[in-house]
């Protein structure tokens, strides 16, 4: 769709024809030519063809995911699955917690190893400084992936409304309550119920399964692409189209090796043609 830089780019790499490029890329011009490709951005027009195949349109941002396949990131997609959380056994908890993963970026061991001290509710920022891993059936404390210490974000309220902010400063004031009786020494926010770290094995059994169908992320067969990791999908996705962060803020934020990882996985190739596109417009 922003065909005209990259012909102008591929023109000045062969010889012959980049002594004719002498000036730049009309920018206005080519959003221009992108936006009519996609009809201002409105897809109404093809919705009725689609309902005529008996396709189902479904919204988000997608990525290939193996053959003939789409995985599409909803803005909801942790509202879904903590929805279908909140009614099982341990439910605002398990809501909460797929919200916190889905928004904030964090993966599962360093959600199940986050404690109160690591939040500070005022600026809605958590420090991740550690995870819970599992060796030879034992939990252990260590270091989060890559020893990308980091501080990520979260929002007031979820693209489905969840009051996230709201909740979390409650829940916090609860751990810390618990934390104080003795109930919960660690001070930790997702605990397990006997308020120790939570072994993904024994949450996964007990609870995810469920709650995958309950969100129709499995099949009648129990198949589905979907998992908890997807939640750092959907917080990818929402930080870089929804909220409009740079590459680079979500790179650090979600704890990406680089931030060519979060370009290749999210943004591909279009990253770099718009900024060719910036630097013609300067």
């Amino acid at each position: 769709m922003l065909r005209p830089v990259v012909a102008v780019a591929d023109a000045r790499r062969v010889a012959g024809a980049f002594q004719a490029v002498t000036g730049t890329v009309d920018a206005p011009a080519v959003f221009a030519r992108r936006d009519e490709w996609v009809t201002g951005w409105n897809d109404q027009g093809q919705v009725a063809g689609l309902k005529s195949l008996g396709a189902e349109l479904i919204h988000g941002h997608g990525r290939l995911d193996g053959h003939r396949r789409v995985a599409v990131a909803t803005p909801d997609g942790g509202d879904l699955l903590g929805k279908a959380l909140s009614r099982g056994r341990r439910g605002n908890l398990d809501e909460l917690m797929a919200n916190t993963a889905a928004y904030s970026g964090l993966r599962w061991g360093e959600l199940t190893a986050l404690t109160i001290g690591q939040v500070e509710t005022v600026a809605r920022v958590i420090m991740v400084d550690r995870k819970v891993v599992e060796i030879a059936g034992h939990l252990y404390i260590e270091a989060p992936k890559n020893r990308k210490y980091r501080r990520t974000i979260y929002p007031r309220r979820t693209p489905a409304n969840y009051p996230l902010a709201e909740i979390i400063s409650a829940h916090i004031e609860a751990a810390r309550a618990e934390q104080d009786a003795g109930i919960n020494p660690l001070g930790l926010i997702f605990p397990s119920p006997k308020f120790k770290l939570c072994r993904s094995s024994n949450f996964s059994r007990n609870v995810l399964q469920h709650a995958y169908a309950r969100a129709g992320w499995r099949d009648e067969r129990g198949y589905g692409r979907w998992t908890w990791h997807s939640l750092r999908h959907v917080f990818c996705t929402t930080a870089l189209f929804a909220w409009k962060l740079d590459p680079t803020d979500v790179s650090c934020m979600a704890g990406h090796a680089n931030v060519r990882t979060t370009l290749l996985m999210y943004v591909g190739t279009t990253a770099g043609v718009l900024d060719r596109a910036r630097k013609a417009t300067d």
